[in-house]
């Protein structure tokens, strides 16, 4: 994280694209947050974009907004996100899903700064800075046809990398003393932490959710507290039925971990040492599978 922090505070004063990767809910979107808050843009709109939420015939008109006339019900012009974001920042979240047709059209944004809204018979010029995340492997994506290599190129300027929670476990304590001290202020409650066999418990728990997970279990046993301090009875029960598994191995080994190293282990062999196909098969992306192997001594 340290390292992250470092390219945060190098890269905010430009205008350079980034691209933040990492797996759900390990903090992109804060990261990008992060980015424009310390750039000279910080008094201009911070406009983020889910590529998710939208289907492919409304996403184009959102970016890039359109003309009355354009369609039958386009009663007025209407600016998409990039024209409203002018001077500041665009955020462009899980650009992995990103149709095709449209990334041809962002690539000439971040190559020209224009673009022609829907309709429009005239190109429109900003002045955008442009953060994009993923999940996805993007290379992979390019191997299959579902992503753009000049594209990835544009935007793979300046990477970085937001490692897993369960890589770096020292963080734990520090992000649940802030997710406490903002939830008294919420909720009015004076919790004053959490009892010791819950701290351990969130130490050795995998957290495939991440911090978003961390969140908002704490959350959730936050709100079941009766006390001044959470305990596993406040856990939620998957939670807490992992604490049982863990107890029943003497909180000595990881019956998660060991599971998953032996999957690592046979899908590895059954793809020959290929870790671009063993990332496809289990759904991850490459990254992901690195660091794991990583972990695991696989390397």
């Amino acid at each position: 994280m340290q390292r992250v922090y470092d390219h945060i505070e190098k890269i905010a004063p430009l205008s350079t694209t980034v691209l933040v990767l990492g797996e759900t809910g390990t903090g992109k979107e804060l990261v990008a947050r992060a980015i424009h808050k310390n750039s000279k843009r910080v008094y201009q709109s911070f406009v983020k974009v889910d590529c998710t939420a939208l289907p492919e015939t409304l996403l184009e008109s959102e970016l890039f907004g359109y003309k009355k006339g354009a369609f039958t019900d386009a009663r007025f012009d209407k600016p998409g996100k990039f024209e409203v974001a002018d001077k500041g920042t665009v955020f462009l979240d899980e650009i992995g899903e990103l149709p095709l047709s449209i990334q041809a059209k962002l690539l000439r944004v971040i190559e020209e700064s224009t673009f022609e809204p829907l309709g429009g018979l005239k190109s429109v010029r900003v002045d955008v800075r442009i953060i994009a995340a993923t999940n996805r492997d993007l290379q992979e994506a390019i191997r299959l046809g579902l992503f753009r290599k000049d594209l990835y190129y544009r935007l793979n300027v300046f990477p970085i990398v937001m490692p897993d929670l369960h890589e770096r476990i020292e963080d734990i304590p520090l992000l649940i003393d802030h997710f406490v001290d903002r939830f008294n202020v919420r909720y009015g409650k004076e919790i004053q932490g959490l009892d010791k066999g819950v701290e351990e418990l969130f130490k050795t728990y995998l957290w495939p959710g991440n911090v978003r997970q961390l969140r908002h279990v704490l959350e959730f046993a936050y709100i079941s507290c009766d006390g001044t301090r959470i305990t596993i009875a406040d856990l939620p029960d998957e939670i807490r039925a992992q604490r049982q598994d863990n107890y029943d191995y003497g909180f000595k080994v990881d019956p998660l971990a060991h599971a998953e190293k032996q999957v690592l282990e046979e899908y590895l062999r059954e793809n020959n040492n290929d870790r671009s196909r063993t990332a496809v098969r289990l759904g991850i992306s490459r990254v992901t599978l690195w660091r794991k192997m990583k972990k695991y001594g696989l390397l």
